[in-house]
């Protein structure tokens, strides 16, 4: 959550909600379980919406911006949806100076998902539609709501109840132990082949990382494929590439051809720099957004698209998608 405070209020802003990312334990109507939102779902919500409202932990009384005044603007990008607000209620903007917030929420309700039951562990929810009743920054530790079928998911904020740790069962519990030695010794295994300090990495159950948060999944130094100013990219150098239609990959043996780069290293600022380093790693300064024409198939023959994606030296390519219209 980004936060600043001027003489006319406090403007903050930042992701509400990460898409395809799997959430901590969430009680639902189906029980227990772990979460994620479909890409586009928060897109088609937004155009459905008349107006949406941001208010102080779920409290429907208390409404700090709104998309009908423009004081709250909404959208869905490659990472998640995201929000822009400006506040001039004095009590809280005073909380946002004094850093008393915790961070986002949002109410949804009419979900449309898809259950999907996982031998030893809790079931996934795929949240495939929506409609976005409010989003919420979040003060108290408890947020204030109505017991009504609204639905009400943390965003950036940290905290399990003790609830959901203790119905956790005993095999996810045991698996987690069994990943966290298979790691232990791929941690010593890379220090024996590639020579890796002690100090510097440590393992952390689902990959390696150095305490600066970039990704070790290569020898030190190693450099992926990106794309570069005027230049091309194989079409295997890509990953999958999302679009309304699904995730497909480009057509073997092509190329991506009119490559620029829009955003990031070398251009204008890359607001979303801070999340992709959190997110996948590498260097502060290194990340950009790029774009692209490859050609894909689609079962109908071979066709130009337009393609945008996030891109890092260390890293690599992440968040391709097609940029529909273009």
């Amino acid at each position: 959550m980004n936060i600043e405070i001027r003489g006319d209020g406090a403007f903050v802003s930042g992701y509400i909600n990460v898409t395809e990312k799997k959430s901590r334990p969430v009680m639902t109507a189906h029980g227990l379980v772990i979460e994620e939102i479909e890409p586009q779902a928060f897109e088609r919500a937004l155009g459905r919406a008349n107006n949406i409202t941001m208010t102080k932990d779920h409290d429907p009384g208390t409404v700090l911006a709104e998309t009908k005044s423009g004081t709250l603007t909404l959208y869905e990008d490659h990472i998640g949806l995201y929000a822009q607000a400006k506040i001039t209620d004095p009590k809280t903007v005073w909380e946002l100076r004094n850093k008393k917030a915790k961070g986002w929420s949002f109410g949804m309700c009419h979900v449309e998902d898809e259950l999907i039951r996982r031998e030893g562990e809790l079931p996934l929810r795929k949240v495939k539609n929506l409609d976005l009743d409010h989003i919420s920054l979040i003060i108290q530790k408890n947020p204030v709501y109505p017991a009504t079928s609204l639905e009400v998911r943390a965003g950036d904020e940290e905290d399990e109840t003790k609830e959901e740790i203790r119905r956790f069962s005993m095999t996810e519990r045991a698996k987690e132990i069994r990943q966290r030695g298979f790691f232990i010794r791929l941690l010593a295994l890379c220090r024996l082949q590639y020579g890796f300090p002690h100090d510097i990495i440590e393992s952390r159950g689902d990959y390696l990382k150095k305490p600066n948060g970039q990704l070790n999944g290569s020898r030190p130094g190693a450099r992926k494929a990106i794309g570069k100013n005027g230049g091309t990219l194989r079409a295997e150098d890509m990953p999958e590439i999302r679009s309304s239609k699904g995730r497909y990959r480009l057509v073997p043996g092509t190329k991506v051809t009119g490559i620029y780069n829009f955003a990031g290293k070398g251009s204008n600022p890359l607001r979303v720099e801070d999340h992709l380093i959190r997110q996948y790693g590498g260097e502060k300064g290194s990340w950009q957004h790029t774009a692209g024409n490859g050609i894909m198939d689609f079962g109908n023959g071979p066709q130009k698209v337009h393609i945008h994606w996030f891109q890092e030296p260390s890293v690599g390519i992440v968040g391709a998608k097609i940029k529909e219209g273009d």
